[in-house]
């Protein structure tokens, strides 16, 4: 699964020298996601979250995630400069909106 995320990333131009899985319940975050902490080469940190599920995703799932963002940069003590959601299931038009108001770039695997 990481060499695929890997991939589909450096598609978009960012490479990352160092990434590595962050474990959401170690944190407190009883969800289903797999979350990546990267530093991208202009020593940047960047937050990849993966959410796989069948369900669509709405609004409210949207804040959730921008909350869990918040909760994982106050836990790490560091703040992300840029975010990336990677997810299969299919996602609301509204919630399309809310992901780019909060500065996430969006993508949607098959």
């Amino acid at each position: 699964m990481m060499k695929e995320l890997v991939t589909l990333l450096k598609k978009e131009g960012e490479i990352f020298p160092s990434l590595k899985e962050l474990d959401l319940k170690a944190y407190g975050i009883k969800k289903r996601w797999k979350a990546y902490e990267a530093i991208n080469q202009k020593n940047e940190y960047v937050l990849v979250l993966e959410i796989a599920r069948k369900s669509r995703i709405i609004v409210q799932d949207i804040e959730q995630i921008e909350q869990t963002r918040k909760e994982l940069e106050n836990r790490l003590k560091h703040r992300f400069k840029k975010f990336y959601l990677i997810t299969n299931a299919p996602i609301c038009s509204k919630a399309v909106k809310r992901v780019e108001e909060y500065g996430w770039k969006l993508y949607e695997t098959v």
